[in-house]
């Protein structure tokens, strides 16, 4: 008798769910959340037609769990991914699934997002309220239009790994010295000329992609982070390296202009000490150099 009233119980809770209106997500998803993947969707347009995931019913409605990839935990969205691999390579390559223009301020109340990935579209700036997600450890938006990051983003004490490479940023706020936690960076092509000193002061960054920027000089002491294992400088405006470098395990410094002398590289003037006791060089690509910028 007592597992006919449970049976009893659970029909009409489903029968009240359906009169209602309500969908049987709303009762294992939390409504910060769906509101949060709602607003998404008004903001930027997005549509049934444009979503990557099977799961449309082709009622021509595009619903919050529909859009892009989701990964859920505990009623909680945790991973929301606007991409898919088009191919695995090597390399991968990845393409978006929307075009985003903007993300909506909910996304401060998404609590337990520990990763965002939106390469590949429109974003010019990212809310404030991002910054508010103290659990967020994975931000990727390369390919994007972002010019500034936020100022506020010193609070993401959990971001270890942030990829805004090709984007159109020339410069970071001062909070971001603040990121104690950071151990992957990748700010490649953008517009950076010179990097502030409070790079020196990131504890725990294990690997610094700068490629494709306009780097006339480095921070005379960032060899000194203490974790800096892969420095990435190739096609710069370098024309010397600070004497730290050779604190770092591997070094990339192709198509610079390091130590060129009227179009020609002077290898008299590379200092001593970027010469192993073997006589191996240890910073890669000193020779290949563009002399002729």
């Amino acid at each position: 008798m007592r597992y006919i009233r449970l049976l009893v119980f659970l029909l009409a809770t489903m029968w009240m769910a359906c009169q209602s209106g309500l969908d049987s997500d709303d009762y294992t998803h939390h409504p910060d959340d769906i509101a949060f993947l709602q607003h998404l969707i008004n903001l930027n347009g997005l549509t049934e037609a444009s979503s990557a995931l099977d799961r449309n019913n082709g009622d021509g409605i595009l619903a919050p769990l529909e859009v892009g990839f989701q990964e859920w935990e505990n009623k909680r969205l945790t991973i929301l991914r606007l991409s898919k691999v088009t191919d695995w390579g090597p390399p991968a390559t990845i393409a978006p699934v929307y075009d985003i223009k903007a993300l909506p301020e909910s996304i401060g109340k998404v609590e337990n997002l520990i990763a965002i990935y939106i390469p590949y579209t429109s974003l010019k700036e990212l809310p404030d309220a991002i910054c508010e997600l103290d659990s967020l450890r994975i931000l990727q938006f390369f390919g994007n239009d972002l010019e500034r990051l936020p100022e506020r983003i010193g609070e993401m004490t959990s971001l270890s790994g942030l990829y805004v490479a090709a984007n159109a940023l020339e410069s970071l706020p001062a909070s971001f010295a603040e990121l104690d936690n950071l151990r992957n960076l990748d700010l490649s092509r953008n517009n950076f000329q010179r990097l502030p000193d409070f790079f020196c002061e990131l504890p725990m960054l294990y690997k610094l992609e700068l490629t494709a920027n306009r780097l006339e000089a480095l921070p005379e002491g960032i060899g000194n982070i203490p974790h800096l294992f892969f420095l990435h400088v190739e096609d710069n405006e370098l024309s010397e390296l600070p004497e730290s470098i050779t604190n770092v395990r591997r070094t990339y410094v192709e198509q610079n202009k390091l130590y060129c002398v009227d179009g020609a590289q002077d290898t008299t003037r590379i200092p001593a000490m970027f010469i192993d006791t073997d006589g191996t060089y240890r910073v890669e690509g000193l020779f290949d150099q563009d002399c002729s910028k």
